[in-house]
């Protein structure tokens, strides 16, 4: 009596093994996908994407801007957006007297307004909406 696994059993355990660790694989890269998308940069990565649509859609006379409403209602006009993880939302802007702010609040606080308006024919062109990575 042979106790060594014939080569049928030996192939089928190995099949086995390299379909666990190709589902184990999957697994990962779904849980950093989704862990990537429910984190500040993958909301950032959001926000960019629409607002950059936004700004391809502008007419020649028109400009865009960009709207956070505090807690308070004030409505600040954003110049950029950044965002440190896990999940911190970094919004720049200027205050009425010129004064530049720094809001830091969490991703789900986050309401922006994202409108095109039309521009004044003195008034020149704005730079492009800025992003950056904190």
């Amino acid at each position: 009596m042979n106790n060594l696994p014939d080569m049928n059993s030996q192939l089928n355990l190995t099949d086995a093994y390299s379909s666990m660790n190709k589902i184990s694989e999957k697994f990962a890269r779904q849980i950093s996908e989704e862990k990537h998308n429910n984190s500040a940069s993958g909301f950032f990565e959001r926000l960019i994407e629409h607002i950059r649509h936004e700004e391809s859609q502008l007419q020649d006379d028109e400009n865009l801007a960009v709207i956070y409403y505090n807690r308070q209602g004030q409505t600040i006009q954003v110049n950029s957006l950044g965002f440190s993880n896990p999940h911190l939302i970094i919004i720049c802007s200027l205050d009425i007297q010129g004064y530049a702010s720094r809001i830091l609040t969490h991703m789900e606080s986050v309401e922006l307004t994202v409108m095109r308006f039309k521009r004044r024919p003195e008034e020149p062109k704005k730079d492009p909406f800025g992003f950056f990575i904190q």
